[in-house]
């Protein structure tokens, strides 16, 4: 999986004060919500891409020291683990994800005062795109690691084959790709996020000077 990335200088600007306009307010108090919620979107889809890559190594292991692939049969093999670990990280992905579409909710039609209505729009459609994409990846990666487990499981089933190994090996990296796909575009969509939405906080800081 892809490594996401925030341009440095996209980072650390929404820490301003405004004044009593509601509108402005509004979109500061969003501004920086949507700044926290960006990090955090990095951290953990980083996260799963960091434990995705490490499945092979412990499926691998699982083949070579359990022969009976009883640790398949009762979740004990270190992939479940694994598998658990990206399911927690999707859950915080989630939930940074339905912040940032309640922020997008808050700016929709927002009469401001100080700051470029275009831009606050942009920052409000930026927000919207993304957090679509995302609930379609996380809704699609869920599904994929629920696969996941049903194919370990499955692979210390008397009746399991060498299709039931291959089939199912060649199902899973078909998902993967098309995760990675996602990916891709949703890496992109965060940067023009970024933008929209520090085009909008250096306004704010340039009214508070």
């Amino acid at each position: 999986m892809r490594k996401l990335t925030l341009p440095l200088g996209l980072l650390g600007i929404s820490a301003i004060l405004v004044g009593c306009n509601s509108g402005d307010t509004t979109v500061a108090d969003a501004s920086q919500k949507v700044e926290q919620q960006e990090s955090i979107l990095v951290e953990y889809i980083n996260e799963v891409a960091s434990e995705e890559g490490k499945l092979q190594n412990l499926f691998s292991r699982t083949l070579i020291e359990d022969k009976e692939l009883s640790s398949m049969k009762d979740s004990t093999s270190t992939v479940f683990k694994n598998i658990e670990k990206r399911t927690m990280s999707l859950e915080l992905i989630q939930g940074a994800t339905t912040e940032i579409s309640d922020q997008a909710e808050k700016l929709k039609d927002l009469k401001v005062k100080s700051i470029s209505e275009k831009d606050v729009k942009n920052f409000q459609k930026r927000s919207k795109e993304i957090a679509k994409s995302l609930n379609d990846w996380v809704d699609d990666y869920d599904s994929y690691l629920k696969e996941q487990r049903e194919y370990f499981h499955s692979l210390s089933s008397d009746t399991a084959t060498y299709e039931t190994f291959s089939e199912g090996l060649e199902a899973i990296n078909k998902q993967h790709i098309e995760s990675n796909k996602k990916l891709s575009a949703i890496d992109k969509q965060l940067a023009e996020l970024s933008s929209a939405r520090v085009s909008v906080a250096e306004q704010l800081d340039t009214k508070d000077d």
